[in-house]
């Protein structure tokens, strides 16, 4: 049985990735779900292939709000009754350099999950499909009806928009990050 791996930064986990966490429990009732919460290895030398060029502006600072503790948690917070499908863990953004790593990670047969979505974030996505596609793995696409990014989210949390945050994320989930901002502050 393969392994489904939906991964990303989650900064921070919203309704659309609940969203497609729902549609992976519906479309692999036998599996578990590998949530791969992806940090940055920095003490590598990467590539300057296209796809390290791509994910490096997604790293940045201000695009990474919780450390990776605090991700785990409000991961943790937002899945509720899924848990029990779900394995969440940090694993080092995929790229050449890492992927030996990757595959002790995960060894076997691997479906790595990729948002279909519309717009410059959509091209993003193609860019990920294609490399893990080009490692030998194999790709799902899923669409995602929720038109939500973290972009719009981290937007909200840093003008404390708390109310209009929790129209985007699990109710649960907003207090947990005005927690944790007031608790930076």
């Amino acid at each position: 049985m393969p392994m489904i791996i939906f991964s990303g930064r989650f900064q921070p986990i919203h309704n659309g990735h609940i969203d497609l966490i729902n549609k992976l429990v519906e479309k692999y009732p036998d599996n578990k779900i590998v949530l791969g919460v992806v940090k940055d290895v920095k003490k590598l030398n990467f590539s300057n292939d296209a796809f390290d060029v791509a994910t490096n502006q997604n790293f940045l600072d201000g695009k990474n709000p919780f450390s990776g503790q605090e991700t785990l948690e409000l991961i943790s917070t937002a899945l509720g009754e899924l848990k029990d499908r779900v394995i969440i863990t940090m694993i080092p953004r995929p790229s050449i350099d890492t992927w030996v790593i990757i595959e002790s990670f995960f060894d076997g047969d691997r479906v790595w999950v990729i948002p279909q979505i519309d717009g410059e974030f959509g091209m993003w996505e193609d860019e990920k499909a294609s490399f893990f596609e080009s490692r030998g793995d194999k790709v799902s696409r899923i669409k995602i009806d929720k038109k939500i990014n973290s972009t719009d989210v981290r937007r909200l949390m840093n003008e404390g928009k708390y109310d209009e945050l929790s129209k985007l994320v699990p109710n649960n989930v907003a207090k947990k990050i005005k927690e944790l901002i007031l608790l930076k502050q």
